[in-house]
């Protein structure tokens, strides 16, 4: 005779019975798995995130410089304009 390990087998499934331990365990650690994946995406994109808004603030700030120094090169552009305008030219008696 043969003995049937059906009753004594912990990984024996009955038809109808559910998980068993080594099943639950493994989807435990796929899910495990799975959900650490995404977090180390979302982790990342919040890094990039942040690079590319550090490098927009750094674009609109030089932006705003190099307006400044357009202003300031066409103020003194017009006042040396003006200043030709004011000042007669200087005739040299001979």
């Amino acid at each position: 005779m043969t003995t049937s390990k059906k009753g004594t087998d912990p990984f024996f499934k009955k038809a109808g019975a559910g998980f068993t331990l080594l099943e639950a365990t493994i989807a435990t650690f796929l899910a495990l798995l799975l959900l650490l994946g995404l977090l180390a995406v979302c982790d990342s994109a919040a890094i990039l995130n942040k690079t590319e808004i550090a490098a927009v603030e750094a674009q609109g700030s030089l932006r705003q410089g190099l307006d400044r120094i357009a202003g300031v090169v066409r103020s003194i552009g017009a006042m040396r304009a003006h200043r030709r305008q004011l000042t007669p030219p200087v005739c040299e008696a001979e």
